[in-house]
């Protein structure tokens, strides 16, 4: 099969087994089209799977037919005693909640009600359908309460986390965990890097697309996830761990995962219109990424190329820094609210740490006006030193936030003169 890597994974009386044959190097993607002759009495869940075929004794034969080229397949194989609880989706899609009976909340603390379980797997799915379509190339939509990798047709989230759990729940729960499975249904299996140095979109995007689902359920909690992985990353740079996104999987895993969240985040706030509240430029990056990542082999390049085209300008000068870059800012921001005749401005002088002296990054700067009205503005700091005013205001301003939505990945002290 050209060399793609072939995963099974077996689960019998609620214990485990892996195997994968065979392993190959260099694995590439293509159609797969697979004959298997099984057990009797099992239970098989895999997309494109044929009816089966009674043979002779106790052995069962059906075909698989991949809908699209995908690097890993995974094959699942259960024991009997598994209930399936039918979900409709808002966009007429079925899920089927694969309820294992010996899943239970008196195996572990850490067990996930039916109803938390269920709940956001649907509420996900719905979210993400809502702005990227129907997933692409399933027959039928599986989930399943083990933990292993989702693809096409197959969200795996475990039902067995410590999602409620401090510090789990600060962070979101087990709606992160739900949103980064469903997510992958768009951005995981199917999508066709050409390189190594692409790696970090796969593990960003679903994690990413997490974030969003939770923001729009959770709101705050959007915010505290980000801090987290902000903290993780100055660490990893305080330690002398970090590296460039583009590096690949030279890159950990943690590394990839959270500078690429964080891309992601900021993307989403420099096309983000602060007058209108709109995020329609991020999204249709997002639904015309869905679709190319999955078409045909995509590059960093190509990634630039589409954001370019919905940020509308060049953005060299922001990938230099986030996606082949290492230094990270820290901000150091003083202002005063000064008064001229009837109107008032906001002085504001930034000092920019840390960074080549050729860094420049957009900022967004909330102020709560004396009438308690929110306006939004988008200013450029360049390193070492900034200044600038906001203004005029007609009555003092209540309030004034330096990096307002966190739209920079950075850490900020801000100070009032």
């Amino acid at each position: 099969h050209r060399g793609d890597t072939l995963v099974f994974t077996f689960w019998y009386k609620g214990k485990k087994f892996d195997r994968c044959l065979p392993y190959v190097e260099d694995p590439a993607t293509c159609p797969h089209e697979f004959t298997f002759n099984v057990p009797h009495n099992y239970n098989y869940y895999v997309p494109g799977m044929s009816a089966g075929e009674r043979l002779e004794g106790k052995r069962d034969r059906f075909t698989v037919t991949s809908s699209s080229p995908y690097n890993d397949f995974y094959f699942h194989v259960y024991t009997s005693d598994i209930d399936t609880i039918a979900i409709p989706s808002d966009v007429g899609i079925v899920l089927n909640v694969l309820k294992l009976r010996n899943l239970s909340k008196r195996l572990l603390t850490c067990f996930v009600s039916d109803e938390m379980f269920q709940g956001s797997i649907k509420d996900a799915f719905n979210y993400m359908t809502s702005y990227l379509g129907s997933p692409p190339g399933t027959f039928v939509e599986y989930v399943v309460p083990e933990r292993a990798a989702s693809m096409p047709g197959l969200i795996m989230t475990s039902q067995m986390a410590c999602a409620t759990e401090t510090p789990m729940e600060v962070v979101g729960g087990f709606d992160v965990l739900a949103g980064e499975a469903v997510a992958r249904q768009w951005f995981g299996a199917l999508l066709r890097p050409a390189s190594d140095r692409e790696a970090w979109i796969a593990d960003a995007l679903p994690r990413y697309l997490a974030l969003m689902f939770l923001h729009n359920k959770q709101g705050v909690t959007y915010q505290t996830n980000l801090r987290s992985r902000r903290d993780s990353i100055y660490t990893d740079v305080e330690r002398k761990r970090d590296m460039p996104l583009a590096s690949g999987s030279r890159a950990n895993l943690r590394i990839r995962a959270n500078k690429g969240v964080w891309l992601m985040h900021m993307l989403r706030f420099l096309m983000y219109d602060l007058d209108t509240g709109s995020e329609q430029n991020f999204l249709r990056f997002i639904q015309e990424f869905a679709l190319a990542g999955r078409s045909g082999e995509y590059t960093n390049h190509d990634f630039i190329t589409l954001a370019e085209k919905h940020y509308g300008q060049p953005l060299d000068w922001f990938f230099k820094q986030w996606l082949y870059g290492r230094n990270l800012p820290r901000f150091r921001a003083e202002y005063k609210i000064e008064q001229t005749d009837d109107e008032y401005y906001i002085d504001v002088k930034v000092t920019t740490e840390g960074v080549d002296p050729d860094f420049t990054m957009p900022v967004a700067m909330g102020v709560v006006e004396g009438s308690g009205h929110n306006t939004y503005f988008r200013e450029t700091i360049s390193s070492p030193k900034t200044e600038f005013k906001l203004g005029p205001f007609t009555d003092r301003p209540q309030k004034f936030v330096f990096n307002e939505f966190y739209s920079v990945l950075s850490k900020d002290k801000v100070k009032k003169k």
